[in-house]
């Protein structure tokens, strides 16, 4: 089983800031390369999400500020650095087998230049990766 991060530039940035949280993961523009058991990540604040997903043999998680996404962000404050709210919406399998609860957590970060889309992505990633919240608190992205 692997992590999937669906998109292009923003799914390059969430494997970046992966390897911040000791996390891994690919990047995929299409399900091509996407095998069964494998996490899909997906934004679904994104067009055409619905169509792309249509016969997706993995476990689908979804991002976004979509109030239907899995793990959403419920609060951005920008400072000298920007601090997202992350919020779990509901439980979540983790790639050890573990349920991930339904939490809410903060998360801060330095790069101005990433989206908080790429930021939503890796923090999925990391927390289906079984990373912990506040492993994921403690490191400034």
């Amino acid at each position: 089983m692997a992590i999937c991060i669906i998109g292009g530039r923003e799914a390059e940035d969430a494997l970046c800031l992966l390897r911040k949280l000791n996390a891994a993961g690919y990047a995929a523009r299409d399900l091509s390369g996407v095998a069964p058991g494998d996490f899909l990540l997906v934004n679904v604040d994104e067009g055409g999400t619905k169509n792309l997903l249509e016969g997706a043999v993995a476990k689908i998680i979804t991002y976004g500020f979509n109030g239907k996404s899995c793990v959403t962000a419920s609060s951005v404050t920008q400072a000298l650095y920007a601090t997202i709210i992350c919020c779990v919406q509901r439980g979540l399998p983790t790639l050890r087998g573990n349920l991930l609860e339904e939490q809410e957590f903060s998360v801060t970060v330095a790069d101005s230049v990433l989206s908080i889309y790429s930021v939503l992505a890796a923090v999925t990633a990391a927390l289906i990766s079984d990373v912990g919240a506040d492993k994921i608190s403690g490191v400034v992205l």
